[in-house]
């Protein structure tokens, strides 16, 4: 952040961010540990993919995980550091769509401020140090979150089909995004956006239908791989008050420490706001939705014991909740400069401190 945000486009300036941050993450690399037993199964079938590539009809975990990190694997045989540098790019390369999204939608000049905490966002700069799959499936909800705000404004139909396609690609990296697929497709019927909605449909569905009748073909039961998500989430706790008080607010203040409290408190108070009279028929009141939508799925889950409480899941919340942050900086002062810089201290540091 600079100490005057210029009225000019600094959308510029998101090459150099992106670039800084990729920069850190590598000074890092050699300090990251890899803690989570996900992210080595899927180096292992990652690596096991490079040495017999095939077309994998069926699994447990989404594909294309393994084609991405099987095919860098071909370039650099490092299975400890080449899933990660990979992560740690593509973590750099969602600033982008990010920012132009946010810009388009809410505030130039908060999308500059908004998208830097994106960046310094503990949960996913945490997340992005494993090679795991939820930084590239990140990477392709907010590109087609960013194509269908493109289609709406510009009235260009072919977004939508990049906006099919991104979110199909997206469904292939993890499962979470059927489930974006519906809300995104609401999103664009509220937008009033009927031939973008079927054109974005048409494509979008593509790799969840072709998944299930893969799997129908080679198990006999086309949601085999949901219902072995469903088995290995429970953790089989024996769900007492003590649980339950837990499992109420993990989500929510695992979304606070992505943010900071100060950044989630705004954030939270503008989504609000998009709900006064004279807002609520706008494109922000529409944008809310899949936030808590989201929130309520997670919390559905939890509270049946079938969704394991860990952070990394957060990132939905965080890329469907920041772009509101960019309205407390549409009415500029130099003060909320100030306080831009106070949220993104406390955002770091206290990371340290829920550690």
């Amino acid at each position: 952040m600079t100490a005057e945000i210029k009225a000019r486009d600094p959308g510029e300036k998101i090459f150099w961010i992106a670039l800084l941050l990729l920069f850190t993450k590598l000074i890092l690399l050699p300090f990251a540990q890899n803690t989570d037993p996900d992210a080595v199964l899927r180096v292992l079938g990652s690596g096991e993919w490079k040495n017999h590539p095939a077309w994998i009809t069926s699994g447990a975990w989404a594909p294309f995980h393994f084609y991405l990190n099987g095919i860098f694997l071909m370039l650099w045989n490092h299975p400890i550091y080449m899933p990660v540098v990979l992560n740690m790019l593509l973590s750099s390369l969602t600033l982008f769509p990010f920012y132009y999204f946010t810009r388009r939608e809410f505030d130039k000049r908060g999308a500059f401020i908004a998208t830097i905490f994106l960046a310094i966002c503990p949960v996913l700069f945490r997340n992005s140090l494993l090679p795991l799959s939820e930084t590239p499936y990140l990477l392709f909800m907010v590109l087609t979150m960013n194509l269908i705000s493109k289609g709406t404004r510009e009235e260009k139909k072919y977004h939508f089909l990049l906006a099919g396609l991104s979110i199909t690609i997206a469904s292939g990296f993890r499962y979470e995004a059927w489930f974006m697929i519906v809300l995104l497709g609401i999103v664009i019927l509220l937008l009033k956006k009927w031939k973008g909605f079927f054109l974005f449909g048409s494509v979008a569905v593509l790799f969840p239908v072709l998944w299930m009748f893969q799997s129908h073909w080679a198990t006999g039961n086309s949601l085999n791989s949901f219902q072995w998500a469903f088995h290995a989430m429970n953790n089989k706790e024996v769900l007492g008050m003590e649980s339950y008080l837990r499992r109420t607010w993990f989500f929510p203040f695992s979304w606070m420490i992505a943010l900071g409290p100060p950044a989630a408190f705004v954030t939270a108070r503008e989504m609000i706001r998009c709900y006064r009279r004279e807002n609520r028929s706008s494109h922000l009141a529409i944008w809310t939705l899949p936030f808590w939508a989201v929130l309520l799925f997670f919390f559905y889950n939890d509270m049946r014991g079938s969704l394991l409480l860990q952070h990394r899941f957060s990132g939905t919340l965080i890329i469907f909740s920041l772009p509101f942050f960019a309205l407390y900086f549409k009415d500029y002062s130099s003060k909320k400069t100030r306080n831009a810089w106070a949220f993104g201290i406390l955002t770091v540091g206290l990371s340290f401190a829920w550690n």
